[in-house]
């Protein structure tokens, strides 16, 4: 009769491979959205024609995206997380596929579900990670994270206009579709553990409004909050008008 041996694994290792599978899946969501945020400001003015449609356009999908985040605590209370996580990924497939239709309507279409899609990445990608990654583990993961990110949007966005205007027309949609089913894939291989507490019930899901009075009743939060939102906003701005302007000076899409 054949006998087991267990072999020990240190904590430590386990630790550090989860930490690098975050790592792998920040990397492969951030070349799905940096590859596009040059070339979608600038499909989006040659379809509209003017800069303040494109900034209605942007600023009602930032509403409705914002609600879609409000939303996400509710489909979690409904739904396991890596249901929540797979439609997310899902949407933005699809919101890829409306992007490159090249339509106005398609346009509209794709920018709401990329920002259906985003919440639902966002918020369910930072659960898992605050269940996976020990906290004495941030000091060491967010700097890797930020780097591997950073590297993305650092090429990103040259690299989608480069592939659209001098390789074929749709490159850029591919490369995005196919880093975001490569996320979705290494997501499932990591086979990470919902928490208990988050798991679907039967109970109403509680209002996500209820907390907001709380939340700004604490000043570290505000001032958390606040920084976020003007690094956020500037960067939006930065990413949205600044390939809108070079193409005006005569630049080319490049630049």
């Amino acid at each position: 009769m054949a006998r087991r041996f267990h072999t020990s694994i240190p904590l430590s290792s386990i630790d550090a491979a989860r930490a690098r599978g975050f790592i792998v899946l920040f990397t492969c969501d951030s070349t799905a959205r940096s590859i596009l945020i040059s070339l979608v400001p600038l499909q989006a003015y040659a379809l509209l024609g003017a800069a303040q449609t494109v900034s209605v356009v942007y600023f009602l999908v930032a509403i409705l995206g914002l609600a879609a985040s409000l939303a996400v605590p509710t489909v979690l209370h409904l739904l396991r997380r890596r249901w929540v996580l797979t439609a997310g990924a899902i949407l933005q497939i699809a919101s890829v596929a409306m992007l490159a239709w090249g339509t106005t309507t398609s346009l509209v279409i794709g920018l709401l579900l990329q920002a259906f899609a985003s919440a639902a990445l966002d918020v369910v990608v930072n659960l898992y990670l605050l269940d996976h990654i020990p906290r004495r583990g941030l000091n060491t993961f967010e700097p890797k994270r930020l780097l591997f990110a950073g590297s993305a949007f650092a090429l990103g966005p040259w690299l989608g206009v480069y592939l659209a205007r001098h390789v074929e027309a749709h490159a850029t949609y591919v490369v995005a579709a196919m880093a975001t089913l490569m996320f979705l894939a290494f997501f499932w291989t990591m086979r990470l553990a919902d928490n208990p507490s988050l798991l679907a019930g039967v109970a109403p899901p509680p209002n996500p409004l209820r907390f907001v009075a709380r939340y700004f009743s604490q000043p570290r939060l505000v001032l958390a909050w606040s920084l976020a939102l003007g690094r956020n906003g500037w960067w939006v701005m930065y990413f949205i008008y600044t390939p809108i302007y070079v193409a005006n000076a005569g630049y080319s899409a490049e630049a």
